[in-house]
C-alpha cells in the first residue's frame, strides 16, 4: 500500500500535493528526500489499542482541517477506507471537497467481518466521488458491496527499475546466507497465514527428489513464523530453509539477485477477510528477471500472466507447486524467457491519466 501511494505522490507536480502522514521511524530523512510537502502527526508508540485508533483518527482530522485553512484544496485522495475515509466524507460534508479513495484487498475484506464496520465501509465508499483499487480482484470486492462498478478505476501498481534490476550484486547474500552452490527458491513476504509459505515449506521434500542442492530462502517476518519454524522441525528440513528475517529496501534488491525462482503462492482467506490484491513482489522479482511462481486467485493472476511472466498454481496443491519449481528450475530456456517476459512487465507504468477521466475530478487538480 505504501509503495502504492508513493508512486501516487511521485507522479504528481510538487506544486499540485501535500501529503498528510504519520509520523514513522526515519520519517525526518525521508521527508527531506522528497520533492513534495508532507505534515505529519505524531506517532502512536506505547499507546493502548483503544487511544491508538482514537488518535489514529482525531489527529488527522485535525491537521486536514488546519490545512484546509491555511491553503484550500480541492479535493482529497485517501490512502485506505478505514479510518481516513471518515475525515474525508468530513471534509466533502462540512467543505464541500471531493474525494477518492484508494483500496487493495485485505481493506476492503476484513471491516465487512463486522457489521458495524461492514456499514461505515459502504458509507465511505458510496460517498467518494471515485474508487481506484489495484486490481479487477480488488474492484469485484467492491462492487459485491453494493457499489456501482463505472465508479472504479482500476490502476496497477509498478516497481522503481532504478532499484531492481538484473544487474545486482548478490554476493553479499550468497556468502551470509552460504547459498554457493545451491539452487534458490526465495520467497519475500510478510510472514502470515495467506502467504502460503507453509505450502512451500511442505512442498521441498518433493522438490529435493529431483533437486537435491535446492533450498528455501524466506525474506520477512511476522507473526506465523514460530509456527513455520516447528514445520521445518517436524519436516526435517533444517538446513534446507532458510529464515533470512526482514531485510532493508537497498539490501532486497540483491536477495533477487541470489535466486533462480521466486516463489508466493498466497492464499483468500474469506473468513479472515484476507486476499491477495496484487503482489507488487512479483513485478519486483521480474524486474530483476526472475521466473516467478505464483498462487492462482486474487490479484496475483493480474500481476503475474500465466506462461508469459510466470506459471500460475493451486495455492493449495503442495504436488503442483512442487512440480512448478522443479520445472523452471530445471528448464534453463523456460526460466530465461519468463525472466525477461517478466522485466518488460515491470516497466509498465501505472496509467494515472485513466483519474482523468472521472467526472467529479476532471476540474480539480490539487489533492491532499
Amino acid at each position: 500500500m505504501q509503495q502504492y501511494l508513493y508512486q501516487r505522490c511521485r507522479a504528481l507536480d510538487e506544486e499540485q500535493i501535500t501529503v498528510l502522514a504519520p509520523k514513522t521511524s526515519g520519517w525526518r530523512e525521508f521527508d527531506a528526500q522528497q520533492t513534495f510537502p508532507i505534515r505529519r502527526w505524531s506517532g502512536f508508540l506505547g499507546q493502548t489499542p483503544v487511544i491508538k485508533r482514537f488518535l489514529q483518527l482525531i489527529l488527522p482530522f485535525f491537521h486536514a482541517l488546519a490545512l484546509y485553512h491555511q491553503q484550500a484544496f480541492d479535493w482529497i485522495e485517501c490512502g485506505q477506507a478505514l479510518p481516513f475515509g471518515l475525515i474525508a466524507l468530513y471534509c466533502k460534508k462540512a467543505l464541500g471537497v471531493p474525494y477518492l479513495v484508494w483500496a487493495y484487498g485485505n481493506d476492503i475484506l476484513k471491516p465487512q467481518r463486522y457489521p458495524f464496520l461492514k456499514g461505515l465501509l459502504h458509507v465511505i465508499l458510496s460517498n467518494a466521488d471515485a474508487l481506484v483499487a489495484v486490481s479487477q480482484s480488488t474492484k469485484r470486492k467492491i462492487v459485491q458491496l453494493g457499489l456501482d462498478p463505472e465508479k472504479v478505476t482500476v490502476i496497477h501498481p509498478s516497481v522503481g527499475t532504478r532499484l531492481f534490476h538484473s544487474q545486482n550484486d548478490s554476493s553479499a547474500v550468497m556468502a551470509r546466507h552460504h547459498l554457493q552452490g545451491k539452487r534458490v527458491i526465495l520467497t519475500v513476504a510478510r510472514l502470515v497465514e495467506r502467504k502460503g509459505v507453509d505450502v512451500v515449506i511442505r512442498a521441498m521434500p518433493k522438490i529435493t527428489e529431483s533437486i537435491p542442492n535446492a533450498v528455501y530462502l524466506i525474506v520477512g517476518a511476522g507473526p506465523y513464523q514460530e509456527k513455520l519454524e516447528r514445520l521445518v522441525k517436524e519436516l526435517e528440513l533444517e538446513g534446507r530453509i532458510i529464515f533470512a528475517g526482514y531485510v532493508t529496501d537497498e539490501e532486497l534488491p540483491c536477495y533477487y539477485g541470489a535466486c533462480d525462482v521466486f516463489v508466493l503462492v498466497s492464499r483468500t482467506l474469506e473468513d479472515k477477510g484476507e486476499m491477495e490484491g496484487f503482489g507488487i513482489v512479483y513485478l519486483e522479482a521480474g524486474a530483476c528477471g526472475k521466473p516467478v511462481i505464483a498462487g492462482r486467485g486474487g490479484g496475483a493472476s493480474e500481476a503475474v500472466e500465466d506462461g508469459v511472466t510466470g506459471l500460475l498454481v493451486d495455492p493449495s496443491d503442495v504436488g503442483e507447486i512442487a512440480n512448478a519449481i522443479v520445472r523452471v528450475l530445471e528448464d534453463e530456456e523456460l526460466a530465461r524467457r519468463l525472466g525477461e517476459n517478466g522485466r518488460t512487465r515491470a516497466r509498465q507504468q501505472p496509467d494515472w491519466a485513466l483519474l482523468e477521466q472521472e467526472p467529479a475530478l476532471r476540474k480539480v487538480s490539487k489533492p491532499a
